[in-house]
């Protein structure tokens, strides 16, 4: 009867060994990720743009600045298909890589290296984009897993990351062959300076620089000429919080923008601003009452900006004075006043850089 019992006790010991080991290893085993879970790049790169197009507003600039990946064949594959999918979106204007390349060449550097976000958001600036998309490739060993994120050069904040993972077929192995240029550490490209009085990027003048690069911006650039003869401020009177300090324009327009856009009316000095397209660069704005002012001092007053200066001629700010009333000045003499919002007056847009 005892051998019975120790032989029951040993056959029980051993199962809870046995139960226990195999516990441990299993705690030990990672999930394995099988190619049923895994994608195609081309999928991949389809749903970027997707996302892309949904958190993204249509109507911009924007340019596909680098894709960091072991061969440069795999970065130009990347980079194509992915602009081809955007393009197919018709929402955005995708800068031409030979534009970007041309960018990179004047600034010294090259598409093969990893940007830093310093150097992409002074990229997008040299190249009128407000967005800059670039990626990453990460081999994990069975599959790989690609990156791609959206940076928005205003505000330096990534405002899209689509992440997935992909399997190694044919076509990941051909895009990996031939290998990367080797490439040089990037520094951030230096904006060219400007001083008040001369030619901005976009054909205008500078009429503002304060002196160094804050919160996005540091130039302020009129356009080459008023685009808008009879606009008025708006239609109806209405209430807007608006601001009259220099580096609040654009602030200012994106108000009235988006006030009038809910109310259905599209009809402002502000939209016509906001609207414009000139020479790729779509980030234009009605000027506050003291830009407006400085246009005055440094452009017109100088005989600079093709001003019509006749004294019956005045053109919008961005400032309001009370729910009837905006700001606008006389070029010619300097004079500010506020007029009836629904008189109509010249534009002269305003954009910062």
């Amino acid at each position: 009867m005892k051998i019975l019992q120790f032989i029951a006790i040993l056959v029980l010991t051993s199962v809870l060994m046995i139960a226990c080991a195999s516990g441990k290893k299993q705690n030990r085993t990672e999930p394995i990720i099988t190619s049923t879970e895994l994608k195609e790049l081309d999928t991949v790169l389809k749903e970027a743009a997707d996302n892309i197009a949904k958190y993204i507003s249509q109507n911009i600039r924007i340019a596909l600045l680098d894709f960091d990946a072991p061969s440069d064949k795999m970065t130009t594959y990347v980079l194509d298909e992915l602009a081809t999918n955007l393009v197919q979106k018709r929402k955005y204007t995708v800068v031409d890589r030979k534009e970007i390349d041309l960018i990179l060449r004047e600034q010294g550097l090259q598409r093969t290296g990893e940007f830093s976000d310093q150097t992409a958001e002074e990229m997008g600036k040299l190249l009128g984009a407000q967005y800059i998309v670039s990626g990453s490739y990460t081999d994990l060993g069975t599959y790989c897993r690609i990156l791609i994120r959206v940076l928005s050069v205003k505000t330096a904040s990534i405002e899209v990351q689509h992440r997935d993972d992909v399997q190694k077929n044919l076509l990941i192995t051909e895009l990996l062959k031939g290998g990367k240029t080797v490439h040089i550490p990037m520094e951030a490209p230096k904006t060219p300076s400007y001083k008040v009085g001369d030619k901005g990027p976009s054909g205008g003048y500078i009429f503002f620089d304060k002196g160094s690069l804050s919160d996005g911006w540091r130039y302020l650039e009129a356009a080459h000429e008023d685009f808008e003869f009879k606009i008025l401020w708006s239609s109806t009177y209405d209430n807007i919080t608006t601001f009259d300090a220099v580096g609040t324009g654009s602030k200012n327009t994106e108000r009235i923008v988006k006030f009038y856009d809910d109310k259905g009316k599209k009809d402002t000095a502000a939209h016509r601003c906001a609207a414009l397209n000139i020479k790729g660069f779509k980030d234009w704005f009605l000027p506050s009452k003291d830009e407006l002012n400085l246009m005055h001092k440094n452009l017109a007053a100088k005989k600079l900006g093709f001003f019509q200066t006749t004294s019956d001629i005045v053109y919008w700010s961005s400032t309001q004075s009370n729910v009837s009333l905006a700001w606008y000045q006389n070029i010619k003499n300097g004079n500010q006043d506020h007029g009836n919002k629904n008189h109509p007056y010249r534009v002269r847009p305003v954009r910062a850089f």
